[in-house]
């Protein structure tokens, strides 16, 4: 996917699906962009699954979109091996300082 410069931007466990030979779809490319340098500079996706740097309150914000569907990823794994989140708060400004602190 990144090697085709697309950025997902919304990868988490819904939108992964497993095919009956055991191989791994991402879906939902409805909020994906493609995008030659993987750089983004509006945040989308869903809270529980949003990168610290997705909370910077920069007005120039512009960060990895690549990195943005990395930590994506992991939250998924994370929440596939443990059936939950790592963060999970009742109000989004709880959750953003749980993402960027802990």
């Amino acid at each position: 996917m990144h090697q085709n410069d697309i950025i997902h931007r919304d990868i988490k466990p819904q939108n992964i699906l497993f095919s009956s030979n055991d191989e791994v779809k991402i879906s939902d490319f409805g909020v994906s962009q493609l995008n030659s340098q993987l750089r983004v500079n509006q945040i989308t996706g869903t809270d529980f699954f949003l990168a610290p740097e997705s909370f910077q309150k920069e007005k120039t914000l512009v960060v990895s979109g690549k990195a943005l569907d990395v930590w994506a990823f992991g939250v998924t794994v994370y929440s596939y091996y443990f059936m939950k989140v790592p963060f999970f708060k009742d109000t989004l400004e709880e959750l953003a300082e749980a993402i960027t602190s802990e």
